[in-house]
């Protein structure tokens, strides 16, 4: 699905580019409030939306509403994003020429939260705005890519943040390093160490290691080591790959 994203990209020939899922609902306003607010602001390279998560049948979702980018600083920008996870940003608007030069980074990340890491990292070098002016609807899913099981849940929370230490670790430096390594380490906690009480956080966290321990032994490394092309696949051969997600994405 992430190398059909940069392929169709490829195809870009605009001033602007939106990336849209099937089942996205815009206002009729969407786009052209999220373009003047690129006008207003040269130096931003993304314009993202309040996104509204709604269930399938298009009721309101329990789960927690992505708010936009404020604009002010970086690290008040990654500090919305972490806090609402707020993947939905990538369906906002991008400048075409700059998407077209980073883009093709997103095939070096997993399928699951790659999409996260490389906002992550693009939030930490380049200024981003929103507004809530633009909204965009998205239907909360269970992701095909999502992991099953206890091991592939732990493996890819162990890679989402092995990437994230790696992006802080390559793009800042004292203490706006820490200050980002603060905010990438408290988000993986959150999202997968921490529960509703002190006890159970420390259940949780003597759970973690065992079964860290278990799989180690067991399989050996969580995460394979494997040398991922950085380059997108043509449209013929993602279509082979994967004919469902490419006519998706075209």
């Amino acid at each position: 699905a992430i190398r059909n994203f940069v392929e169709l990209l490829q195809h870009a020939g605009g001033t602007y580019f939106v990336w849209a899922s099937h089942d996205d609902v815009w206002p009729h306003n969407y786009i052209s409030t999220l373009v003047d607010l690129l006008e207003e602001r040269p130096d931003a390279v993304l314009a993202t939306p309040f996104t509204r998560h709604v269930n399938a049948d298009g009721s309101p979702s329990r789960h927690r509403n992505d708010h936009p980018a404020p604009g002010t600083s970086r690290f008040d920008n990654i500090r919305v994003f972490l806090r609402d996870d707020a993947c939905t940003w990538i369906y906002g608007v991008f400048r075409t020429a700059w998407l077209c030069e980073h883009a093709p980074r997103l095939v070096n990340y997993p399928t699951w939260r790659g999409d996260l890491t490389w906002l992550f990292e693009m939030l930490l070098r380049f200024p981003v705005v929103g507004t809530d002016r633009a909204v965009i609807y998205k239907k909360v899913t269970d992701g095909s890519y999502r992991p099953r099981t206890e091991r592939d849940r732990m493996a890819g929370w162990r890679r989402v943040f092995r990437d994230l230490t790696q992006v802080c670790l390559q793009h800042e430096r004292g203490w706006r390093r820490l200050v980002a390594l603060r905010f990438a380490w408290y988000y993986c906690y959150r999202k997968y160490i921490r529960r509703g009480n002190p006890l159970g956080t420390g259940i949780r966290m003597v759970k973690v290691l065992g079964m860290w321990s278990y799989f180690r032994w067991k399989h050996g490394p969580l995460v394979e080591k494997a040398a991922v092309p950085t380059v997108a696949l043509d449209a013929t051969t993602a279509a082979q790959n994967d004919p469902a997600d490419y006519s998706r994405a075209a």
